[in-house]
């Protein structure tokens, strides 16, 4: 065929003729392919900040021997990354609490650093009081975290806006139990975290007594991005 050589030519500059592509790497590793069978694996640990590389951090080593040191290391990680962390604190004040609609912090939780590796924070309060003012009184909650040891509070959600009203029963002051809920907050790796519940009188100040507030906050492993083999 005379024109056999232009038919070749037309495809190799369509590139018909190309070889299949390159592998990519795996969750960053240049030494594991994402073809690879054992890339799930590798992305689940990485994930998880178990193996954070070996050389460098982006390289895996997968053919290099594991020593009883680092196995231990891996471990302490693993155990870390799929155990929640639980802070809880409850306070019960029984002399007269003025509330402004500034409001105080309250049911403050000790310190915690939120490890190297991605999590993220749930929240469930309740706030409980007993107005002096039988004509109607607002008592609100929202949640505040901080990471220099409560001088200065953040707002845990979007714009702060989680935040839930109880107003007082007219016949006998009472304000029922207050949920205060947050959605999950990501924690960032350095810090260490404080969180409490701001309550105030809303838009006015009300003396409540007694008053009871009760915070839980659960730090579980955030996973940055999903990885094979998860639950969820």
């Amino acid at each position: 065929m005379r024109n056999r050589p232009l038919f070749i030519f037309t495809l190799l500059a369509l590139g018909l003729s190309a070889g299949p592509a390159a592998a990519l790497p795996c969750v960053g590793f240049t030494d594991v392919e994402d073809t690879s069978s054992f890339c799930p694996n590798v992305e689940w640990l990485k994930n998880r900040a178990i193996t954070l590389g070996c050389t460098s951090t982006t390289t895996y080593c997968p053919a290099d021997p594991v020593t009883r040191l680092s196995m231990a290391v891996f471990m302490n990680r693993l155990g870390k990354a799929l155990t929640p962390v639980s802070l809880h604190k409850m306070a019960l004040f029984t002399t007269p609490v003025a509330l402004t609609p500034t409001g105080d912090m309250f049911c403050v939780t000790d310190d915690l650093p939120p490890a190297t590796y991605p999590r993220a924070a749930r929240f469930i309060g309740t706030a409980w009081g007993h107005s002096t003012d039988a004509s109607g009184s607002y008592l609100a909650g929202l949640w505040r975290y901080s990471t220099d040891a409560g001088a200065t509070w953040g707002a845990v959600g979007t714009y702060g806006v989680n935040q839930y009203w109880g107003r007082a029963r007219a016949d006998y002051g009472g304000v029922a139990t207050l949920p205060v809920i947050a959605p999950a907050m990501e924690l960032a790796a350095g810090p260490t975290y404080r969180f409490g519940l701001l309550l105030s009188g809303f838009t006015a100040t009300f003396t409540f007594n007694p008053m009871v507030c009760e915070v839980d906050v659960t730090i579980t492993n955030s996973n940055p991005a999903t990885s094979p083999f998860d639950a969820d």
